[in-house]
């Protein structure tokens, strides 16, 4: 019997939804996390930003994981960042 193991992504929505340029720098703003530097937002800013163009101007919450996660990975921000951030943007996509 084997054990099969499931991607952290997998846990979010692939739906991908609108989001104006001016919500997607809101929402990474230091004014959320203060924990960010003004780089660490601006590379998140512009890879979310990256994602959302290619795909007409939408995002799903799976898009953003795997950007935060790559990130951090990267040593581009904290682990504690990316947990905060995804939050904030767990909680923007379940208003709509």
């Amino acid at each position: 019997m084997g054990f099969f193991f499931s991607s952290s992504a997998e846990k979010y929505s692939n739906v991908r939804k609108s989001i104006l340029d001016l919500d997607l720098r809101h929402l990474v703003s230091r004014f959320h996390t203060n924990t960010l530097t003004q780089d660490e937002q601006e590379r998140i800013y512009t890879a979310l930003l990256e994602k959302k163009q290619h795909h007409k101007g939408e995002l799903s919450l799976r898009d953003v994981y795997l950007i935060l996660h790559d990130l951090k990975n990267k040593h581009g921000i904290s682990i504690h960042d990316e947990a905060a951030v995804m939050k904030i943007f767990e909680e923007h996509f379940s208003k709509e």
